[in-house]
């Protein structure tokens, strides 16, 4: 294993149906997930049980994207302007357990 690893899926950022950002019509996965070697090398493991990552897409994160079609981040603010939203990025999440 190297010094850390990338705990988002490739595949990921092949399909461009999924996203943390939008930039026009192209969602990217900008977001990162980075950890240590030293982080599962533990007396009681830590690992994933489904490696992967997941992105958050609930229908409340997300508004219609009137310019360039589909959904896009409900974001904070748009430029200077306050909008209301929440983030310009989704979440995204991961399920760790630590072994027995």
């Amino acid at each position: 294993m190297e010094d850390g690893v990338n705990l988002v899926s490739p595949a990921l950022y092949l399909s461009g149906d999924a996203g943390t950002i939008k930039y026009r019509h192209l969602w990217q996965v900008f977001d990162q997930i980075m950890v240590s070697r030293s982080f599962f090398e533990t007396e009681r493991p830590i690992f994933m049980e489904k490696p992967e990552m997941r992105i958050i897409d609930f229908p409340f994160l997300l508004e219609r994207d009137d310019k360039f079609g589909g959904d896009q981040p409900f974001r904070t603010y748009v430029g200077m302007r306050y909008h209301g939203g929440y983030s310009d990025h989704l979440p995204v999440w991961w399920n760790l357990k630590r072994a027995p």
